[in-house]
This record gives structure tokens, C-alpha cells and sequence, in this order.
């Protein structure tokens, strides 16, 4: 097992701060100190990474052949003396599983409750053609160029997958999910905010119960498209030359749908819904807005 490798300390007070869920008073302190680790990769083709709070940052280098995590500590609380005296109770790891030689775990853990908020940043560096999973609570969070699957879970900020190969899982309570240049399937869910899937080759299914879903998809041939919708709005954009079974829904709302690049027949429109076969059919595209507006063209 890898520890944390203290490289120096760099402690700084700061005169507000919001982590983790806690509000300080106008005279709270920080307390910063970086850390590097690294782990051999060789017979690893997963990374678990069991975090708390703080940014996290994921590229990939196809000519490493290691894990490198580099980043930042850093504790607040009511005085400086006592944000100082939290970060040694912080701890990174990164390690082979116990029971899984192929899965690598990096891990944040330091004490939870009371008036003191723990938490590290970090800008890790994975070899090409990983399974890549990642669950934390606070914290932005954004992989570059994966070639495996990758799958996040996230309490409150933003998550970005872009130039990714491999299916994507996003589930995400508060925040914007953008997956972006991505071949393969999307599945992206979020509670209160966004969810951006543009320049997609795969399938997606993106489900937000208050916000907005914007998709520019290249479904493969009889894919899907599924937009589902409580509040908020719809648009979705398909390729021009995508044979689909079309179906438009906005319970209280509008539908705007320009049809006008593709080849339609058996079009149906109703008060709350418009159906149609686009180009043949063959793939499905489903966009339902229970209280919302629902925008549908092509990509052209």
C-alpha cells in the first residue's frame, strides 16, 4: 500500500470558506499541504476512487505505466492552529485490492462530522484502457480521454467525460453532466441541473428531474435516443440520414420539432404529443418533458 508522501507543508489562511456542506464564520482558516503517489499498473485494468471533497481531474497517457496522483490536502476550521492540526488526520491511498489484483483503489479518509471540513484535490494520470470508477460527494470532476468505461457518482458539482472512448454512467444530484467528443453509450442522470451530451457516437439516455437536457447524438444504426424530463426543457439533435421511430411528448409545454431534413411519413400530432417515422425507422428517439418545452432537429 502506497501512503500519503508528505512532500512539505503549505499552510495558508483564508478569510471565508464553504466545503463540504459546512459554512464558516468570517474568521475561519485553511490549512494546505500537497502530497504525490504513484502505483505500478501492471496486471491493474480497473481504478476505484473513493473520495469525499475536493476537485478531481483524470487524463490518460498511453505511455505511462504507472498511476500518479498529485495533489492537495487541505483542512478548515475555527483557527489556524486547528486546521493545522487536522491535516495529519487526513490519509490518501493508493492500492491494489485486497481481494483483486486487478483493481487499483485510491481513497480519501479523515474524520467526519463536527466543525472542521477535510478534503484534497487531486490531478491523477492512469495508463490508456482502464474501467474507471469514481464516487465522491463534493467537487468537480473531469476525465479526459478514457478508453474504458467510466462511471460517476456525485453528490453536488460538475462532471465532464470528453474525448472518451467506452461507455459512460453519470448519476448526479446537483450540477451539470457533459459528456462531450464520446464513442460509445451515454447514460447520464441528474436530479436538479444540466445534462450536455454533444459530438456522441453511441447510444444515450439521459434522464433530469429539474433543469434542462441539451443532446447532439450520432446513434449507431437502430440505437436510441431517450430524453426524459420532469421540469425544465428538451432538445435533442440527430443526424439527417437516422431512420428512427419518433416520439415527442410535453405534457405542459410546447413542441417545436423541424422535420424538414429528414424523409417522414406516419406523422401524428396531438395537443401534448407529436409521433413520427423518420427515414424508415429502425432506431427509436424519445424526448418526454412532463412540465416543459421539447426542441427536436437534425445535426445539419
Amino acid at each position: 500500500m502506497m501512503r500519503l508522501n508528505r512532500i512539505g507543508v503549505g499552510l495558508a489562511a483564508i478569510g471565508l470558506a464553504l466545503a463540504a456542506g459546512c459554512v464558516f464564520p468570517s474568521d475561519s482558516y485553511r490549512a494546505e499541504e500537497p502530497y504525490i503517489l504513484s502505483l505500478p499498473f501492471e496486471g491493474v485494468d480497473a481504478l476505484s476512487i473513493d473520495w469525499r471533497n475536493g476537485e478531481i481531474t483524470v487524463t490518460i497517457d498511453a505511455e505511462v505505466t504507472e498511476i500518479t496522483a498529485t495533489g492537495t490536502t487541505f483542512a478548515t476550521a475555527a483557527t489556524q492552529a486547528t486546521a493545522n492540526d487536522a491535516l495529519t488526520s487526513i490519509t490518501v491511498d493508493v492500492a491494489a485490492d485486497d481481494t483483486d489484483a486487478t483493481l487499483a483503489n485510491l481513497t480519501f479518509d479523515a474524520p467526519t462530522g463536527g466543525a472542521i471540513s477535510y478534503g484534497a484535490h487531486v490531478e491523477l494520470t492512469i495508463p490508456a484502457g482502464v474501467e474507471l470508477t469514481i464516487a465522491s460527494a463534493n467537487g468537480d470532476i473531469t476525465v479526459t480521454g478514457n478508453e474504458g468505461t467510466t462511471t460517476v457518482q456525485l453528490a453536488n458539482g460538475d462532471v465532464t467525460v470528453n474525448t472518451s472512448t467506452g461507455d459512460t454512467t453519470i448519476n448526479l444530484a446537483n450540477g451539470t453532466a457533459t459528456v462531450a467528443d464520446h464513442t460509445g453509450d451515454a447514460d447520464v442522470e441528474v436530479a436538479n441541473g444540466t445534462v450536455v451530451v454533444s459530438s456522441t457516437e453511441g447510444n444515450v439516455e439521459a434522464n433530469v428531474a429539474n433543469g434542462s437536457i441539451q443532446i447532439q447524438a450520432q446513434p449507431a444504426e437502430d440505437g436510441t435516443v431517450l430524453a426524459q424530463l420532469t421540469t425544465g426543457s428538451i432538445s435533442v439533435e440527430i443526424p439527417a440520414d437516422f431512420g428512427a421511430a419518433l416520439e415527442l411528448t410535453a405534457t405542459v409545454g410546447t413542441i417545436d420539432a423541424t422535420l424538414d431534413d429528414f424523409t417522414v411519413t406516419d406523422q401524428e400530432t396531438g395537443l401534448y404529443q407529436l409521433t413520427a417515422t423518420l427515414n424508415g425507422g429502425g432506431g427509436q428517439i424519445t424526448a418526454n418533458a412532463a412540465v416543459g418545452d421539447v426542441q427536436f432537429g437534425s445535426l445539419e
